[in-house]
């Protein structure tokens, strides 16, 4: 029994690094910095983010490793610098950053000892060297975004290939010079979602049902296909039509994963056939559960070799697809949420709460003193409850 009350089941991460069997990740909406071995599902917090008050969530989301370093992203945190984990040494130290480049790690891109970071919260492609403690923006945008617009970002040779869809431009990112040249997009094409590279070919998906071949030196575009019928969106977000958010293609099948679908498609660029992959326990239904901790499907997907890991924000299970056999491995994290002989972070019933903005009422009301300007919108009928019982009580703290 104490057992389970020490454990953590079924966390859910914003991204993450997998070498081998280990995968380390931030722990959503709690500031610290995980290790999980995906053979035994055994998982331990092995550090805290520094100086983040109790009432901040998920104050970083975004990790890649760069040798023994890991780099996080700033979400929540309070300034936009960049924090840096030394594995061996373990130890957090910043990067100074004054621009939200909030990547991921499908984002970042190395190159003669750099690392550049393509953003979308920004238009900006960005350097970053360790050896000097420098971040520098190479790439400066003309518009910046009025709102974070998801796209598929990917880095063919030395190039990195980032769709700027309020421009309505493909801008194509030479590291080795550090130069780059911008595309229009097509006039079929309004927005892009996923992009992929086969032959002389850029594949697209984007706000409609059709998959698109671009061929930038012909200035040529196709449509190739449409999605199956039953293929559908169980959500409609920020009025951008996203059915996919990652896409790979692999020994000439298109694979496209869900953004706001249901299932995984897959498409034969040789038969031009379509065939679905359907997971047990993942179908979507008109409306959203209350336990779901996000809206996008599978915010979380990493291709290794003939390997997809992906999390899966209904069941938060992490799976593991088999491309040469399309089978199937399902992962469990179990966290050991002892650290430094003390039980972290707050929980009921073993799990993680899922209260996005507060663990309790003292840090909901904290959050409403720390963003007075901003709209609070009250989703979780567990704090509102609590609020509603409680306010009377609570209130004067802050007064």
């Amino acid at each position: 029994m104490a057992e389970e009350v020490n454990t953590l089941s079924a966390p859910f991460f914003y991204d993450c690094v997998i070498e081998d069997n280990t995968v380390y990740f931030p722990l959503a909406n709690y500031n610290s910095l995980c290790k999980g071995n995906l053979i035994s599902g055994q998982t331990d917090i092995i550090d805290i983010f520094p100086d983040i008050p109790a009432y901040k969530t998920a104050a970083y989301a975004g990790v890649y490793k760069y040798g023994n370093t890991l780099l996080f992203s700033p979400y929540s945190a309070d300034n936009f610098d960049i924090l840096v984990y030394s594995i061996p040494q373990q130890t957090f130290s910043g990067l100074l950053n004054n621009k939200d480049i909030n990547f991921r790690s499908n984002t970042v891109f190395e190159k003669n000892e750099y690392i550049y970071i393509a953003s979308c919260t920004t238009n900006e492609i960005y350097k970053i060297d360790l050896h000097n403690r420098s971040v520098d923006c190479l790439v400066s945008a003309k518009n910046k975004p009025d709102e974070y617009c998801y796209t598929e970002i990917v880095r063919i040779r030395d190039f990195i290939l980032f769709p700027l869809n309020q421009r309505k431009v493909l801008l194509v990112f030479d590291m080795q010079n550090e130069k780059y040249e911008c595309y229009k997009f097509p006039d079929d094409i309004s927005y892009i979602s996923t992009l992929c590279v086969h032959g002389e070919n850029l594949w697209i998906t984007g706000g409609s049902r059709k998959i698109y071949t671009w061929n930038i030196k012909k200035q040529e575009v196709r449509v190739c296909a449409e999605f199956p019928d039953n293929v559908r969106l169980f959500f409609e977000g920020n009025g951008h039509y996203l059915w996919f958010g990652s896409s790979f293609i692999y020994q000439d099948v298109l694979w496209l994963f869900p953004f706001y679908t249901s299932v995984i498609l897959k498409y034969n660029i040789l038969t031009e056939k379509f065939e679905e992959l359907e997971i047990p326990g993942e179908e979507e239904t008109d409306g959203l559960e209350k336990a779901r901790f996000n809206t996008i499907k599978y915010g979380t997907v990493k291709k290794s070799g003939d390997k997809v890991f992906f999390l899966s924000s209904k069941t938060r299970i992490f799976y593991e697809l088999d491309l040469v056999t399309n089978m199937i491995q399902r992962h469990y994290f179990y966290v050991n949420k002892k650290y430094n002989g003390q039980i972290y972070p707050v929980t009921e019933d073993g799990k993680i709460l899922e209260r996005n903005d507060a663990v309790n009422l003292e840090d909901f009301l904290e959050n409403i003193k720390e963003r007075a300007n901003e709209e609070i919108i009250i989703k979780d009928e567990m704090t509102g409850g609590t609020i509603y019982n409680c306010i009377d009580r609570k209130i004067s703290r802050l007064v």
